[in-house]
């Protein structure tokens, strides 16, 4: 009985996809960029024939794509800006954090995207009343570095050549190895003897300090020709043997359900 539903929604797809394609808009946010490969750094699957193998091939199709959105796109052409992105997600990455411990993501929004501005937010709103926490960078262990830089050329109905490579979502992961320290205070107003109400904070227990190693994902678009701006997709994960069968799986049983749909 869920055969005829799951050919409905593949109808809906495609005639989503083909009113897209008429009308030439694109959402920012299509999520993660397929085939986003990050290697792990245990040595044991990191250097696994599996593990390198895959990783071979995306960082092939990914140097291919970096050539046709290099010389491909219409003029003016975008740069790839590759050695600006470790500093720029870094930075980005610790505004992020610092607005969000702070309860205010006004002053980074704009630079976020809208999925993770809207999971910023649903936690925010979790948040008990009068409590905040404080957020701090305490050292970069290592340099951020970049692991993956994945432009994607989004689909397109003309069969002029030249506007098949003017609309793109580019994504660039970063590795930072860092160490944070996160601090719960409370927020209360006390009368003073005058009658004026101040601000009083109260720290919570100590700071809890970690080490992280985190990918963070940057990403910016190409509308029209058009280069707009990097800004924080999210984050990406490491690729584990477990997770690379799990993907392959996915992927087959999703062609073959393609195929039964016609």
């Amino acid at each position: 009985m869920k055969q005829p539903a799951q050919q409905s929604m593949s109808r809906a797809r495609k005639e989503q996809e083909q009113t897209m394609l008429q009308s030439g808009s694109y959402p920012d946010d299509i999520g993660l960029l397929p085939d986003t490969f990050v290697l792990p750094r245990n040595p044991r699957e990191r250097y696994s024939w599996s593990i390198r193998k895959k990783w071979l091939y995306t960082r092939f199709f990914e140097w291919i794509s970096m050539f046709q959105l290099r010389f491909s796109t219409p003029k003016p052409r975008p740069r790839l800006q590759k050695a600006l992105l470790p500093a720029l997600a870094q930075d980005l990455h610790t505004r992020m954090l610092t607005a969000f411990a702070a309860g205010d993501l006004s002053p980074i929004a704009p630079k976020l995207s809208q999925g993770i501005l809207t999971s910023l937010k649903s936690r925010l709103a979790t948040r008990e009343p009068n409590t905040s926490t404080s957020w701090h960078l305490l050292a970069t262990l290592s340099s951020p570095k970049l692991v993956s830089y994945k432009p994607v050329v989004l689909p397109t109905s003309s069969k002029d050549k030249k506007l098949q490579y003017e609309n793109w979502n580019v994504q660039a992961t970063v590795r930072l190895h860092t160490r944070q320290s996160l601090q719960n205070v409370k927020k209360s107003m006390k009368r003073r003897e005058r009658g004026t109400m101040v601000e009083e904070v109260t720290v919570l227990g100590k700071p809890e300090v970690k080490e992280v190693v985190e990918y963070v994902v940057l990403q910016k678009v190409v509308r029209k020709g058009k280069t707009g701006e990097w800004g924080l997709w999210g984050f990406a994960e490491e690729m584990t043997v477990a997770r690379m069968k799990r993907d392959e799986a996915r992927k087959a049983k999703s062609a073959a359900q393609g195929a039964l749909a016609g």
